[in-house]
């Protein structure tokens, strides 16, 4: 009950204030809150889309937190070959630091081995959508490019402080 109340007061708080910067609540919510037994998350990009999400997660079952107070383990899952698409990590690439510097750190490396510089192929360059999306559909491109954005994705999630348990 006492999760519930909560919910419904941060989403009638975000629904009063649209204005608030998400990054701001999540890090107060995260860092300056105490921790209970019994927590709800919810993903969304601005505050109409919180406030939505937390009106839904109230018809959810709440996870409870180990009586040990221990986390739940995490794990970094990344998908296989066939999944990758033009532009993927470009919004990481273009915002983030650390995901740019560990993209630039392994498309340097493999350059002069694949011939293409990966940044070109994943994010089309200067060449034609379509010619690039081809280019990123070759085996020999396109496990690199993936291997290339999961890393990137691991240093950035760790530099945000999540350690993986396990990564498949």
């Amino acid at each position: 009950a006492a999760l519930d109340a909560a919910t419904a007061r941060l989403a009638q708080y975000l629904s009063e204030h649209p204005g608030t910067h998400m990054a701001d609540a999540a890090w107060t919510l995260l860092h300056g809150r105490q921790h209970f037994r019994y927590r709800r998350g919810v993903a969304a990009a601005d505050t109409a889309g919180a406030v939505e999400a937390l009106r839904q997660a109230q018809s959810m079952q709440p996870q409870p937190v180990p009586a040990d107070g221990r986390q739940p383990g995490l794990v970094f899952m990344f998908p296989g070959g066939g999944t990758q698409y033009l532009d993927m990590g470009r919004a990481l690439y273009c915002s983030e630091e650390v995901f740019r510097l560990a993209v630039d750190e392994c498309a340097d490396i493999l350059a002069p081995i694949l011939g293409h510089d990966l940044r070109d192929v994943m994010f089309a360059g200067e060449a034609p959508e379509e010619e690039a999306a081809a280019l990123l559909n070759r085996t020999e491109l396109a496990l690199p490019a993936l291997f290339t954005v999961e890393y990137g994705l691991a240093r950035q999630l760790e530099a945000w402080g999540l350690r993986p348990d396990a990564m498949v």
